[in-house]
């Protein structure tokens, strides 16, 4: 292997350490409790671990529904095995997909193009706002990210196909990205299917081993996959087909819809510097018929991603896997940079801003504002993917949950009413209540403790005493109370 490769792997393995310290630093700072969709992801990493721990069960590991695919959660068991079962350890375990990712990316751009296009490319998507904030909480987008940029590799590797090892390696990835989360299929979808067709007018006779290394790459994918799939077609029909159906306002042939996600990559994803360095290399491998023989696959990609989720379903966080094509468009064009010094200049300028902008969206900065806009364009943001700087709100939610958790075995059980909001819910009781060994009970009135938020502070129900009163950061009151008949500690 090149000295050169080594060096890259090194500095790889440092942004990826990196990011592993500043993403504790900053769950360890933050205070708030997990939000609607990361309660439930934590809530269910538990679930998976418990079935570890019951040998008995260890089958429901691949056959338990929780409308999400399990790999996500596959992936935390180690880390809680290891380092203990909290919060900060499962979205350490970030850790895995930041790894992949890096390293994909790099993949990528280097089978491209060189060196350079493949460690900007890993820097440039790390330092985005959604990655950055998503890296910092318990979720799916980001992970399935890494997930595509790892097949997105390894297809490029296949050589149309004729690479049988590296076939039967994508067939591995897809199935572990179908894990992930469904939305794997239309991300790679369109790529796919070009170098399928390449692949089989490559062998049309079928003697060169390309026709059997697609049929192995699938049957290994649709393996894979359907270790979970097979399971639980009617639940993936009601959850998945018929809402999709329900969603995706407005209709996919209004003029508006058409430009969603154009926008949402220049508000949301990029802001104004790193949008014009994606659309530079677009419109170039457009024009180019150089640039397109190498960047082909990344634009196909980046439009099967834009017009596919923009008929399936609109969501900012869809961007997230078309951000592994984009970042690599908007990157590659600087190592074609003649002059060597101006390519330096590029070069470090990337850097500089990549590590600015990972700063500012991660730990905020008083030297610009909070959102800097000229007329419709965000020209930057300090707001990630609902995340930006730490907060220390104290919403009290584990401590009341705590509360409970220290009295006798068979008090230990609660029920909520009130209130539900991004930071106090549901499904963040849920995780905290599993976590501790609390019973929670759904609209039970006749749990041993109840705990009531609303706007102001709730009246004493029958038959309950006020244990414990909150001030919540929203003005609103959280009051703890037990039932009349169980000991105090």
């Amino acid at each position: 292997m090149k000295k050169t490769t080594w060096l890259d792997f090194g500095l790889l393995a440092a942004l990826v350490a990196a990011v592993a310290f500043f993403n504790y630093v900053w769950i360890t700072t933050e205070t708030r409790p997990p939000h609607w969709d990361m309660g439930r992801h934590l809530w269910t990493s538990l679930i998976y671990l418990d079935n570890l721990y019951h040998f008995r069960h260890i089958y429901r590991l691949w056959t338990d529904y929780y409308f999400y695919p399990p790999f996500r959660h596959w992936v935390t068991i180690p880390f809680y095995l290891v380092f203990g079962k909290t919060l900060a350890v499962a979205v350490g375990s970030n850790l895995f997909f930041v790894a992949v990712l890096a390293f994909s990316m790099y993949g990528i751009g280097r089978e491209l193009w060189n060196r350079t296009t493949g460690l900007l490319a890993a820097l440039f998507i790390l330092a985005s706002p959604y990655y950055v904030s998503q890296f910092k909480e318990y979720m799916m987008d980001a992970p399935l990210g890494s997930m595509v940029a790892l097949s997105l590799f390894l297809l490029l590797k296949t050589e149309n196909f004729s690479n049988k090892g590296n076939s039967r390696w994508l067939g591995f990835s897809m199935g572990l990205g179908m894990l992930t989360k469904w939305n794997f299929a239309p991300c790679m979808v369109v790529p796919l299917i070009y170098v399928l067709v390449q692949g089989w007018k490559k062998d049309p006779s079928g003697k060169n081993g390309e026709r059997s290394n697609i049929l192995w790459a699938l049957v290994i994918a649709s393996g894979v996959s359907l270790l979970w799939y097979a399971n639980h077609p009617r639940m993936l029909r009601e959850d998945l087909v018929i809402s999709s159906l329900e969603t995706g306002k407005p209709p996919f042939f209004n003029w508006d819809a058409q430009w969603f996600y154009f926008w949402v990559l220049e508000k949301n994803q990029l802001f104004l510097v790193p949008f014009l360095m994606f659309l530079g290399g677009l419109f170039w491998s457009a024009f180019s018929r150089r640039v397109w023989d190498k960047n082909k696959i990344l634009v196909l990609f980046v439009l099967g991603n834009y017009f596919l989720f923009n008929l399936i379903h609109r969501d900012l966080r869809y961007t997230m896997p078309m951000m592994v094509g984009v970042s690599a468009l908007a990157v590659f064009w600087i190592g074609e940079i003649g002059a060597a010094w101006a390519r330096t200049m590029a070069v470090v300028l990337t850097v500089a801003y990549c590590a600015f902008a990972f700063w500012a969206v991660s730990f905020g900065t008083a030297l610009i504002p909070q959102q800097w806009t000229l007329g419709p364009l965000v020209l930057f943001s300090q707001q990630g993917c609902m995340l930006g700087a730490p907060s220390r709100e104290n919403w009290h939610q584990d401590e009341a949950v705590k509360f409970v958790a220290g009295e006798p075995a068979g008090d230990r059980e609660m029920t909520f009413k009130g209130m539900d909001t991004l930071y106090f819910n549901y499904w963040g009781l849920y995780y905290f209540s599993r976590l501790y060994g609390v019973n929670f009970k759904t609209f039970d009135d006749q749990a041993a403790y109840l705990l009531w938020r609303e706007k102001t502070a709730p009246p004493v129900p029958k038959g309950y005493l006020l244990i414990k009163r909150f001030d919540l950061p929203d003005s609103s009151v959280l009051e703890l109370f037990k039932r009349h008949g169980i000991p105090t500690k």
